[in-house]
């Protein structure tokens, strides 16, 4: 395991990691604890109607899993590549493909925010395309199976007419869209990528082997590519302290030594949501780092017992003087433009376009309209060029999905150019701003611009 830090590994490697299946198990009724469940989240790949045997021994989760069980057809899949093809960006998707294989779908960690909310970067206006089709005669008339665990993680897809959903009814308007944007995706993918397997590795932190399999969205959009095992995922949400084997006299004086070196080894303000930040950008180092001083990073119901508040807690840091001011993803820092970026994905992308020559304005105001911006008050993260920006950090977030899907209103009907990142995407900047931006790698005396962090 890589060491973080020599004051702050052997907390790490002391406590953290051996108390970790402690905190992430359940309290059942009766008192006992049942250990944390496995479930393989990755996106299905479908060859002849069967979902191919990845080699993960755990069972299948999640809606684009369970989307293999609502009835389609080959006219369906047509018709679903004929509406959304046109706004489908396919060189995006390739390359988010290329990179995460079948974790593609976890690329924008927006399930449950919306139905389709995951398409909205890769597919803008295609959601309310999507609801109208499944307001149509041959989609509204769809049933769904349910399978269950001994059927998985291999079992034939359903298909029109499929024995098995004789006492099925149709399935609620609800589900609709989301059903048909998750078996139409799987298909697609299924028939444009040669699918390749993920296979075990080892855990940078721990040292656990783990199968990549096992991460959700929060597992990769936020942590980006696998290098982390699942409970080491987990374990950047929450906290062991919480647990007790450790007094408030020998554990306060540990909690301020970690604020403090988070700043020190990150540069950024540790706010009382930083475990949320994402960091799937930096170098592996970098995570390395990060990752570690997630674990150790109490949460806030941790410090509210001890110290009373975040605010106090980072008082007694020795933090507050000359804090910076705090922005809707948490305190914000300085990309080296001298641009003020409200998330470290904000920074990142504005030090790779300062790095590469690339003109850009932040936080430009977008256009009046008298119904989706009359206050004149939206704005986007950059213009460049004629081409507005947005960085879609916190798509979980439903007012975060709302705001970001009337921008995209705003921008058809204003008839602007208009691109959302995917978080995952910020690691790979080139190809985007090549195709969007009217940008081209140039050698230096350091050799090609890129993203080299």
């Amino acid at each position: 395991m890589r060491p973080i830090d020599p004051q702050l590994d052997p907390w790490l490697t002391g406590m953290v990691l051996p108390w970790r299946s402690e905190r992430l198990s359940t309290v059942m009724g009766d008192g006992s604890r049942q250990p944390y469940f496995w479930y393989d989240y990755t996106s299905p790949t479908l060859r002849d109607g069967v979902v191919v045997d990845n080699g993960c021994p755990f069972p299948r989760s999640g809606f684009v899993s369970d989307a293999a069980g609502y009835e389609w057809s080959d006219w369906h899949q047509g018709r679903f590549e004929e509406v959304v093809g046109p706004h489908l960006d396919l060189v995006r998707w390739d390359g988010v493909v290329a990179e995460l294989r079948s974790h593609w779908v976890n690329a924008s960690d927006a399930w449950g925010t919306d139905e389709v909310a995951w398409m909205a970067a890769l597919a803008p206006g295609v959601r309310p395309l999507l609801h109208e089709l499944g307001k149509t005669k041959e989609f509204r008339s769809l049933r769904r199976y349910y399978f269950d665990d001994s059927e998985r993680p291999t079992f034939r897809a359903v298909t029109l007419g499929d024995p098995r959903l004789e006492d099925s009814t149709a399935e609620p308007s609800a589900y609709r869209a989301q059903l048909i944007a998750s078996r139409g995706m799987v298909e697609w993918y299924s028939k444009r990528y040669d699918d390749q397997p993920w296979t075990v590795q080892t855990c940078a932190l721990c040292g656990d082997d783990f199968w990549p399999n096992l991460l959700d969205s929060t597992g990769i959009q936020r942590m980006g590519l696998p290098r982390y095992c699942a409970p080491c995922v987990r374990m950047t949400a929450t906290d062991v302290w919480s647990l007790g084997h450790l007094n408030g006299d020998l554990l306060k004086p540990m909690l301020v030594t970690i604020a403090q070196k988070f700043y020190e080894l990150t540069g950024v303000f540790p706010y009382q949501n930083i475990k949320r930040t994402p960091i799937g950008a930096l170098t592996d180092q970098e995570r390395d780092t990060w990752m570690g001083l997630y674990m150790l990073m109490p949460r806030p119901d941790t410090v509210q017992p001890l110290f009373g508040s975040w605010r106090e807690y980072l008082h007694a840091a020795g933090m507050l003087e000359g804090a910076p001011r705090k922005g809707h993803s948490g305190y914000v820092t300085v990309a080296n433009d001298g641009h003020v970026a409200l998330s470290v994905g904000e920074r990142l992308v504005c030090d790779w376009l300062h790095r590469n020559d690339i003109p850009h304005e932040k936080e430009p105001v977008y256009p009046s309209h008298p119904e989706l911006n009359p206050g004149g008050k939206l704005r986007a993260d950059w213009l460049i060029g004629d081409c507005w920006v947005e960085l879609a950090g916190r798509m979980p977030d439903p007012s975060y999905a709302k705001k970001m899907a009337t921008k995209q209103e705003l921008a058809v009907a204003c008839g602007l150019r208009h691109l959302v990142l995917l978080p995952a995407e910020v690691r790979r900047l080139e190809p985007i701003a090549t195709e969007h931006w009217g940008w081209a790698a140039y050698p230096s005396a350091n050799g090609p611009h890129g993203l080299d962090y």
